[in-house]
């Protein structure tokens, strides 16, 4: 089959590494497949270096903004590129307008925020709101018309059957995988505010991610334990400013250090230099740094949401992620038992070896198979 991938949402973060990542292991499988890929020149020349042979790159003229022109494509020059290509099958990586796709359809379903329920944003309601009226009906008719819809965890993969009511039969888990640079030691960064272990929080700063209930908890422990490291981007402003607040009123500036986004080959040093890893999110539709920390043996505390559950299993010490005394006792627990950091590694490491970008390749051939 020819099979199309539509990679223009791949803007920032996840969706970018996920192109990444899932090319090469779509190559790796030998299959007859041959994949196209979309990608804009105007606003993803990184992206379209970075693809590898093998893969023929369709490059359009769109910009980044406003997203109203790439909708508008989606539904008109789509449908004479298809039959240019002779594309066989369709895969959208991520959430936009599909409402004229004349061929086999397979659609991910990734982005949190359009399920997301408005009580988790807080204050932040009406901004969800907003974005939920411009992108929910249609992502809903786009779901409907997919022929499968491929979601990456169970749980949230039920969230999404019930919210969007899909048929079950449609509905198929196909897991990320892990970079196999985290199996491999690295030293971290040497630009570190420490040489010390430490805690460390991977995540971009948004309202569902829970700095706040991490930085309260690690208020209570005393002056000499470890520092604590957040490791992403003040995506959200408003956010990032409440988080210095409580860093400035709890008088934990010279131990708590903000360091912005770490590039993604300085990650594996900066994990396996961690005493733990903390994941404190109250939604989730994944959690890429579980893994990530798990198959760089570093001890992992997560939240007690379903997901992290599904993710870590046993390999996790869990915490509700509204109660700072509990996740406080973990980060005292990991600091001062051995045997205890010991558990978490070895049940972490064993956890990570399921989760693989050559398996999710072909998981997600299996898919699309299924549709030939």
């Amino acid at each position: 089959m020819n099979i199309l991938i539509d990679a223009l949402s791949a803007r920032i973060g996840g969706g970018i590494s996920y192109i990444r990542h899932i090319l090469p292991a779509l190559l790796e499988l030998d299959s007859p497949h041959k994949f196209f890929i979309l990608l804009s020149s105007q606003y993803q020349d990184d992206l379209i270096r970075a693809v590898p042979p093998g893969v023929t790159v369709i490059p359009l003229d769109l910009p980044a903004e406003p997203l109203s022109k790439r909708w508008l494509f989606l539904q008109t020059g789509l449908v004479s590129l298809l039959k240019q290509h002779q594309i066989n099958l369709f895969y959208a990586p991520a959430e936009s307008s599909y409402l004229r796709i004349p061929i086999p359809f397979v659609m991910m379903a990734r982005n949190l925020t359009i399920y997301a329920p408005l009580s988790s944003y807080a204050d932040q309601k009406m901004a969800l709101l907003k974005y939920r009226l411009s992108r929910q009906f249609p992502v809903f008719l786009s779901l409907q018309r997919a022929d499968r819809v491929v979601v990456v965890s169970k749980t949230f993969g039920d969230q999404v059957r019930h919210q969007m009511h899909l048929k079950p039969n449609k509905m198929r888990v196909v897991y990320h995988g892990v970079s196999t640079l985290f199996t491999q030691k690295a030293e971290p960064p040497d630009y570190l505010p420490t040489t010390s272990p430490y805690y460390l929080m991977v995540s971009s700063i948004y309202p569902h991610k829970n700095h706040e209930t991490l930085l309260r908890a690690y208020s209570h422990l005393p002056g000499d334990s470890p520092h604590l490291l957040i490791a992403g981007k003040a995506a959200d402003s408003p956010t990032y400013e409440a988080l210095q607040t409580i860093v400035r009123e709890a008088k934990l500036s010279e131990r708590v250090h903000f360091l912005g986004e770490v590039a993604y080959d300085k990650l594996p040093g900066l994990y396996q230099g961690a005493l733990a890893s903390v994941f404190a999110s109250r939604l989730e539709t994944f959690g890429h740094p579980l893994v990530e920390a798990m198959a760089s043996q570093t001890p992992v505390i997560a939240s007690n949401l379903p997901i992290c559950q599904e993710i870590c299993q046993d390999a996790a010490l869990y915490f509700d992620p509204d109660d700072e005394q509990a996740l406080a006792e973990h980060l005292r627990l990991v600091w001062q038992d051995e045997t205890v950091r010991a558990r978490l590694r070895a049940a972490g490491q064993q956890r990570a070896a399921y989760f693989s970008w050559q398996k999710s390749a072909q998981q997600l051939v299996n898919v699309f198979e299924e549709l030939r």
